[in-house]
């Protein structure tokens, strides 16, 4: 009998496992309403949370020069909440088709947003929601619907948002007190600008994409920021991915 104790055991705890699973999925099927959702009502309803939440955020920014301290509740003084909320608001108008939410101008609010980032010094993923931003409209500024919006100086100020020597050191090759991953937002920075016509210098688009593809090239085993050691995080994938884009 203490020979087949061992099996026994092994055995029972299979077969208890398999019943406890068969229960739980019965169980599941028969309390499970019919889960099928048609492609157009999933769109439908897409749409209808994006219009409700854009409108209510919309509705309740009342100033942006200067820039209020909260919206619905949530504070903006983090490094990237504005430059977020500019590409949320551009990504919203091209799934939607709509160029104006709770009676404001989407294109315009994008280019006031943009000039909150570059009053304050905004840098890396302000910049880069920023370029993206804005190249959602069009590459050609004379028929981008948030370039003309804008005055001259803010214009300037705008070029001074999408320049990646913010945080890039040109004459040394490398992002300024950042991890080298940063160079990834550097290279979308930089190529969205030179795409929009606002940096013109290609020997310095290619410097930024040298630079931050070396790594890649010469077969570093890791490309986040937490080198020597290495870590798999979100970082190391949009760092290949900005470089490939």
């Amino acid at each position: 009998m203490l020979r087949n104790s061992l099996p026994f055991t092994s055995t029972c705890k299979r077969l208890l496992a398999a019943a406890f699973l068969l229960i739980a999925t019965v169980a599941s099927a028969q309390a499970a309403p019919d889960t099928t959702v048609s492609t157009a009502a999933l769109d439908r309803d897409i749409r209808e949370f994006f219009d409700r939440e854009m409108t209510a955020h919309m509705a309740d920014i009342q100033s942006l020069n200067p820039p209020q301290t909260r919206v619905v509740g949530a504070l903006t003084t983090g490094d990237f909440s504005w430059g977020t909320f500019m590409r949320a608001l551009a990504e919203y108008a091209q799934l939607s088709g709509k160029r104006t939410i709770a009676g404001k101008d989407i294109a315009g609010t994008i280019g006031q947003i943009g000039l909150i980032e570059a009053r304050n010094g905004g840098k890396t993923f302000a910049q880069m929601y920023g370029a993206m931003a804005i190249s959602s409209f069009g590459t050609d500024l004379a028929h981008n619907a948030v370039w003309q919006s804008l005055n001259e100086e803010e214009r300037a100020a705008w070029r001074s948002l999408l320049d990646p020597t913010r945080f890039y050191d040109r004459q040394n090759h490398r992002v300024i007190n950042l991890a080298d991953n940063y160079l990834g937002v550097a290279s979308r920075v930089a190529t969205l600008s030179y795409q929009l016509g606002i940096l013109r210098d290609r020997a310095f688009v290619d410097d930024i994409l040298d630079t931050a593809g070396a790594r890649f090239i010469r077969g570093d085993l890791f490309s986040d920021d937490a080198i020597p050691s290495g870590r798999f995080d979100r970082y190391s994938q949009e760092y290949a991915r900005y470089i490939y884009e």
